[in-house]
């Protein structure tokens, strides 16, 4: 099962709309996320893996968790989750 399977059976268990989503990865171990729809939904932040978080990537996770606050969370179409 790829990353991205892992993280979408989960959501599809334990997700609700109103709260937000955010994915922490490096695109070695999550590049099954690379062109999923929730890398599309900006809910996926890749980090370096020889970096890790950087404060570049802090702000951008940020952003991310205030845009989906803002809207009231994430509602993806059911073939998603």
């Amino acid at each position: 099962m790829s990353r991205r399977e892992e993280i979408e059976a989960w959501l599809k268990k334990h997700h609700t709309v109103t709260q937000p989503i955010l994915i922490l990865d490096d695109t070695d171990s999550g590049s099954s996320l690379i062109q999923s729809p929730l890398a599309t939904y900006g809910c996926v932040i890749f980090c370096d893996r020889y970096i890790g978080f950087s404060e570049e990537k802090l702000i951008s996770a940020q952003q991310s968790l205030r845009q989906q606050c803002a809207e009231g969370g994430i509602t993806f179409p059911k073939v998603i989750l």
